[in-house]
């Protein structure tokens, strides 16, 4: 399944819609793009005084002496007492990390994990239950110009988000802080969404050049450098090796649209089928399975075809154009 929208695939096209780039949140079935607000939504993470902690509940009376060596007010109810001094549960360990958002918050964070992964790990799935864990970015706010030189550098970590009244004049996802939500806490928290992304191809990008180093914005930068190093300059590259380059960057596109869209539709088509034939109380990979299957087969291998056809006509394209960089 993709992770992206059809729609709006570049940054400042989605900045533009303003509010309008921002739809319901997804709390029936959580997507990649939904932006969720909690306090328990800190972006954890471990450094190297990182240690197991142990203890117990304390009784409601000895909380309030206990906040009261502390010179905290008294919280009137039993309270989790945490120390590495303890020795550590079998059954449910905690354990001593940081976290960079304020204690005031607001606590908002973005899902990036893929939209098919996130519905296996919170169990929306037939057949599955809650395991595993999502991954998040936290949403901030910035001042107008970080905002204004991240949506221009196109920085691989930092992502400019369109503004919102939910979130602020001038938002952004700080994919560099990502962290892990486990899937049961997320689906029990379905009620804290706020927002979603409509149009998150810029996103996919984004995450996917960040975590991966590789997709859209990625092929973008290594063109410019492979551009500026063909001109013997370190100086911007010009339009005239910009632009037969652009036809490399074709190429690009059409490959990456053949394993994000084409292959992967292989993927959904027998996720399908699993699930139709399971509602039917018919053995997975049955004879209607399997004629269903064979119809669909045929038009998506029809469909890879054509494109590694048009990607044979791109790459002589592209493989003349660098020839003519000299």
């Amino acid at each position: 399944m993709s992770q992206a929208a059809p729609g709006v695939d570049d940054l400042d096209a989605l900045l533009a819609l303003g509010s309008g780039a921002w739809g319901p949140p997804n709390t029936a079935a959580p997507a990649f793009g939904d932006v969720l607000e909690g306090d328990w939504l800190r972006d954890v993470h471990v450094r190297d005084d990182g240690a197991l902690l142990g203890g117990d509940t304390l009784p409601a009376h000895l909380a309030d002496k206990f906040a009261g060596w502390m010179k905290q007010d008294k919280p009137g109810r039993e309270i989790p007492v945490l120390s590495p001094l303890f020795p550590p549960s079998d059954d449910d360990r905690y354990a001593l990390a940081h976290a960079s958002f304020r204690p005031e918050g607001p606590c908002r964070a973005m899902v990036v994990s893929d939209t098919c992964q996130v519905w296996t790990c919170l169990g929306m799935r037939a057949s599955t239950k809650a395991r595993d864990r999502t991954l998040l970015v936290p949403v901030v706010d910035v001042d107008d110009a970080t905002h204004a030189k991240l949506a221009a550098s196109r920085a691989l970590g930092r992502m400019a988000l369109p503004a919102h009244d939910k979130l602020s004049e001038w938002p952004v996802a700080e994919l560099r802080f990502v962290f892990a939500v486990d899937g049961r806490s997320h689906r029990a928290r379905l009620a804290d969404g706020i927002l979603h992304l409509i149009h998150a191809r810029p996103l996919a990008d984004h995450w996917t050049g960040f975590a991966a180093r590789r997709g859209n914005l990625v092929t973008e930068r290594n063109l410019q450098k492979l551009a500026t190093v063909s001109e013997g300059s370190a100086q911007p590259p010009s339009d005239a090796a910009l632009g037969p380059l652009g036809r490399l960057a074709y190429a690009f596109d059409i490959v990456r649209a053949l394993e994000e869209e084409h292959l992967e539709r292989a993927s959904n088509i027998a996720e399908q089928l699993d699930e139709e034939a399971t509602k039917r109380g018919e053995a997975l990979g049955g004879e209607w399975a399997a004629q269903r299957g064979a119809v669909l087969a045929a038009s998506l291998r029809q469909e890879i075809v054509a494109v590694l056809r048009d990607l044979s006509v791109a790459v002589d394209d592209a493989i003349e154009a660098v020839v003519s960089l000299g």
